[in-house]
């Protein structure tokens, strides 16, 4: 319940325009941390598969550390949840924008849902089950939106998911 209640005043300080509390920051540095804390749901620590970052230099963003730091956190739980092993993360910085791609090998999102999956509440398969509220990505768009940045989903040729959270460069 605490969960609900916490991503809903995300949610709502987001629809209400609370400004973020700016710094620079290496979202290489922050993936690297997430990918390392990262516990796949139903494993215990010294079984969970690691998290494969490929980064080029460090790549800096104007934002709050925390907040971009959950939306990874969201990302990740997401591929374990929802797709397999291997689950990686890209992180690039080109033409003054800094792009973090997580990608994993599963089944991919089902035709049409590409956008949906960041809606409220949104399950792209209804038969799933689980203790999720249906709000992560939903929390990881905010987020990515009050940073100036965009986030969206696509399949990747020859299965799984990739989600791609771009950011302009500081």
């Amino acid at each position: 319940m605490s969960g609900l209640v916490d991503g809903l005043l995300v949610l709502a300080r987001a629809d209400a325009g609370v400004a973020v509390q700016r710094r620079p920051v290496d979202l290489r540095a922050v993936a690297t941390e997430e990918a390392r804390r990262i516990r796949p749901p139903g494993r215990a620590r010294d079984e969970a598969e690691s998290v494969n970052v490929t980064a080029q230099g460090a790549a800096l963003v104007s934002g709050d550390p925390d907040a971009l730091g959950r939306s990874i956190r969201v990302l990740l739980d997401n591929a374990f949840r929802h797709g397999k092993p291997p689950v990686g993360i890209a992180v690039t910085q080109a033409d003054g924008r800094v792009k973090l791609e997580v990608s994993d090998a599963g089944p991919g999102l089902p035709k049409g849902s590409e956008e949906r999956i960041f809606e409220r509440f949104y399950r792209a398969d209804p038969a799933r089950s689980g203790d999720g509220t249906g709000l992560g990505l939903s929390i990881a768009r905010a987020i990515v939106e009050a940073h100036g940045g965009t986030i969206r989903a696509t399949n990747a040729d020859g299965g799984g998911t990739t989600v791609t959270i771009d950011l302009p460069a500081l």
